[in-house]
């Protein structure tokens, strides 16, 4: 007999765990052994519901915050913020957190997620020309030397000196027939003023 107290005892403890032991909803969560309805997306529990399978008080997330699915949370969750080498892709909402990518141009990431920071663009050689530009996941690739290029490096290296040069050749032997001829017109009409005075 002097066992029997010792067994109602565990009984009370296996009936008051399992009074604790309550199933919800999907849509519900436990609370002080009842079940509330979550708050849908965009929402948090502001106060939890009073009666079983009642509805709480829930208030829309705050500015910069989200809350992407319904859910029990008392607090909506911190958006993300870009970092100075990315740029925004998709703004923060009240039901998405905000999205950022690596700066175009500037910056790249070719893993799923960089995490500390990007990576920054590389530049081709000026003798090669650009296959494909840098984008936000991928780095720039550089495609063979241009021949073009080798041209025009010809072009400005030997021809542009030597169409110089002509032209200074040609500006000096102008000059030097324009003197040319300004001195024998200059003795014709020195011989003429001196002639003409002995014929009188």
């Amino acid at each position: 007999m002097a066992g029997w107290p010792a067994l109602l005892l565990l009984l009370s403890v296996t009936v008051t765990v399992a009074a604790d032991i309550i199933s919800c909803d999907p849509n519900e969560y436990p609370y002080a052994n009842i079940c509330c309805q979550r708050c849908q997306a965009g929402h948090h529990i502001s106060r939890h519901c009073s009666r079983n399978h009642g509805v709480g008080e829930c208030a829309p997330c705050e500015h910069n915050t989200f809350m992407a699915h319904a859910s029990d949370k008392t607090e909506c969750f911190p958006c993300v913020q870009c970092r100075d080498d990315q740029e925004i892709v998709a703004e923060c909402t009240m039901t998405s957190d905000r999205r950022c990518q690596c700066k175009r141009g500037s910056f790249y990431c070719d893993s799923a997620d960089c995490v500390e920071n990007c990576f920054r663009c590389s530049r081709c050689p000026k003798n090669r020309v650009i296959r494909y530009p840098c984008n936000a996941t991928a780095d720039t690739v550089c495609g063979e030397a241009n021949p073009e290029s080798g041209n025009s490096h010809f072009w400005s290296s030997v021809f542009v000196p030597f169409v110089v040069v002509v032209f200074a050749i040609g500006f000096a032997n102008l000059i030097y027939w324009k003197r040319k001829c300004l001195q024998r017109l200059f003795v014709k009409v020195f011989r003429r003023e001196s002639v003409e005075p002995g014929s009188r």
